[in-house]
């Protein structure tokens, strides 16, 4: 019973490490050419996981490029988890839609990939 217990106590922090734990989110899908938007990359974590974040250059892709990197910021969710957070300005000055990549992280030595999203300009 106490090992049903044990385990079943674990479970959460185990499902956090497979979902929910990266996330990626634009201030909106729809710009105008040009115009400037905030992508917010956020990544949780117990105390003590290595993240390693991916190197992120002036451009995302061939139409969307980064304005302004603020850096990853740390802050304490709680005693249980760590947030580190990543805000870049990004713009196109090319119609059309497009997708904002994928990011690959390292979380203790195995990789992470985000979901693309889709941005129309």
């Amino acid at each position: 019973m106490r090992v049903f217990i044990g385990i079943a106590c674990m479970l959460p922090v185990f499902a956090l490490g497979q979902s929910g734990l990266l996330n990626l989110r634009l201030d909106t899908t729809v710009i105008r050419i040009g115009e400037q938007i905030t992508l917010h990359v956020e990544i949780a974590q117990p105390p003590g996981t290595l993240v390693e974040w991916p190197i992120i250059a002036d451009t995302l892709n061939a139409h969307v490029e980064v304005v302004h990197d603020s850096g990853v910021d740390t802050t304490s969710i709680d005693q249980e988890l760590i947030r580190q957070v990543r805000t870049l300005r990004i713009t196109s000055f090319d119609s059309g839609l497009w997708a904002v990549p994928p990011f690959l992280f390292s979380v203790n030595g195995r990789p992470l990939e985000s979901k693309p999203i889709l941005l129309e300009v």
